[in-house]
């Protein structure tokens, strides 16, 4: 059991102290004439402080790479240079769907209903305004109730409006009357 733990912790140091731990700031100038390197940091618990011009002028790109490599091999800093970060994708630009106008009617036990929904687009300096207005009718046949539910976009406010009317003695006709009272009432700015 000793022999296990021995060689169990001797791996365990041995992998702890094979860790390098590499701590730089390189900067390296070049002006055209003038090539200046500088590195300060640690590696490995040594500290480093290399600062050195060289005369660079009518060297090509090539050469100066060279140099700069010559000098951090004798440095024994073997760190690749990290690969700039990539530019973000340019943002797509979408095409607003003009909405269209919705009608849908639909009966269930008793209950009938109308909804009705339009929208239109505007266009401002910049981009398009959506300006939507919907409108719900029900009328429920078991209780003679008429629920009416507006709303719509109105110099820049958005209203909402819901009315519900006992219409169990009315036909049709006085309900449609009911209907469009309550639109003239709300000012309604789309009919």
């Amino acid at each position: 059991m000793k022999k296990i733990l021995t060689i169990l912790l001797a791996g365990v140091s041995t992998l702890a102290s094979a860790q390098h731990k590499i701590d730089l700031n390189r900067s390296v100038d070049d002006n055209g004439r003038n090539l200046t390197i500088r590195v300060n940091g640690t590696i490995d618990g040594k500290a480093i402080d290399y600062e050195k011009t060289f005369s660079v002028a009518g060297l090509s790109r090539e050469e100066k790479a060279e140099i700069k490599e010559k000098v951090f091999d004798s440095l024994g800093i073997n760190v690749e240079t990290p690969a700039p970060p990539r530019a973000p994708r340019a943002p797509r630009s979408y095409q607003a769907q003009q909405p269209s106008g919705h009608l849908s009617a639909g009966v269930s036990e008793g209950l009938s209903s109308v909804i009705l929904s339009d929208s239109e687009l505007t266009k401002d300096n910049s981009a398009a305004k959506a300006k939507p207005f919907s409108k719900e009718v029900k009328f429920n046949d078991q209780t003679g109730e008429l629920y009416l539910r507006y709303q719509f976009m109105k110099g820049g406010e958005e209203f909402i409006y819901e009315k519900t009317v006992d219409a169990s003695s009315k036909s049709s006709r006085q309900r449609d009357s009911i209907i469009k009272s309550f639109e003239n009432e709300i000012e309604l700015p789309c009919k």
